[in-house]
């Protein structure tokens, strides 16, 4: 009787451990993932539109991040390709991927949308052709919290897909801003005037109410950008590249007029100069005033005639944007 009251007990105890094994192995992950989707440290935003080819690749990289607290946001704006069937598929593999279906447009209404959508603490932009290190949110978060950052600015790994190209672009150094983290956006090299190489406190983004605007197909996150300086009082910058922008001869600048890059420049001009006027940011007014010199010798000279503007559009531009800072 003896033997084989201890064998029940040997038994019971090893059905236990591995109740206990399959609930800590299998089971708890499940619910930790769910509890990670609706308490998440960092929503990433992804616009898609008839982007079945990378699509794949971009929400696989915001999957693979070793920051596990993540939403991934991604708004369908209105794709005629297999864009929403892949969207969906890791929607039900993954419970925190957001599939947001919608009419078309543009990639500022999407952006909005998810925007609209986001819980995280922080808020970040992939283009749905591009993708992210495995390590890159994780990162930004961890130098988020530990420089109490507004906004933390990283490098990027830029490819020219017809030429295979490839460049760095992005900080020189790391650098934090305490206190005057509007300084981190005046790098004459403009890193500072893109979305995806950043990670956005989501209480500053909505608290102000800044939105991209959708009557802009061109330049619009660089003016959401100017228009969230204002605010910012800490940044982080840092030269580690964990972005992977592709620039494709099928991409916006390639494919817009040359009119309306010039009315884009126009209006990015408008907003720089209305945001380095703001009264809060008026002793970083000469430093603004160097680095929007050196931005319009950089559109004049470079970008607009390599869309093709005419001399006489080139002209105009520079005539009407150069007074804008002394006015």
């Amino acid at each position: 009787m003896f033997k084989v009251q201890m064998i029940k007990i040997n038994t019971n105890i090893l059905l236990k451990s591995m109740a206990n094994f399959l609930l800590f192995c299998f089971i708890m992950p499940l619910f930790s993932i769910s509890v990670r989707a609706s308490d998440p440290k960092i929503s990433i935003v992804i616009p898609v539109y008839n982007a079945h080819k990378t699509v794949d690749r971009c929400i696989m990289s915001a999957r693979q991040q070793t920051l596990p607290d993540i939403e991934i946001i991604c708004v369908n704006d209105g794709s005629t390709d297999a864009s929403r069937t892949c969207l969906e598929k890791h929607a039900k593999e993954d419970p925190r991927i957001k599939v947001v279906n919608k009419t078309n447009g543009g990639a500022s209404s999407a952006r909005n949308t998810g925007l609209e959508l986001a819980t995280g603490e922080f808020i970040a932009f992939i283009d749905s052709d591009d993708w992210v290190d495995e390590e890159a949110f994780e990162r930004a978060y961890r130098m988020a919290i530990e420089h109490r950052a507004d906004v933390v600015t990283f490098g990027a790994w830029c490819t020219e897909i017809d030429t295979g190209k490839e460049w760095y672009w992005g900080p020189k150094k790391n650098y934090y801003f305490p206190g005057n983290g509007v300084i981190s956006f005046l790098d004459p090299d403009g890193y500072y005037s893109v979305i995806w190489n950043k990670i956005f406190r989501t209480d500053l983004i909505k608290t102000n109410r800044i939105r991209f605007r959708t009557d802009m197909r061109n330049k619009e996150d660089t003016v959401f950008v100017l228009d969230v300086i204002p605010y910012v009082k800490n940044a982080v910058s840092l030269h580690d590249a964990f972005y992977h922008q592709q620039r494709s001869p099928m991409g916006l600048n390639k494919t817009a007029t040359a009119q309306i890059m010039v009315t884009a420049s126009r209006t990015q001009a408008e907003h720089f100069v209305r945001t380095w006027k703001h009264p809060d940011l008026q002793n970083y007014r000469f430093i603004a005033e160097v680095t929007y010199d050196q931005w319009l010798d950089w559109v004049t000279k470079k970008h607009l005639p390599s869309v093709g503007a005419s001399s006489i559009a080139i002209t105009e531009y520079e005539r009407y944007c150069k007074p804008l800072m002394n006015d």
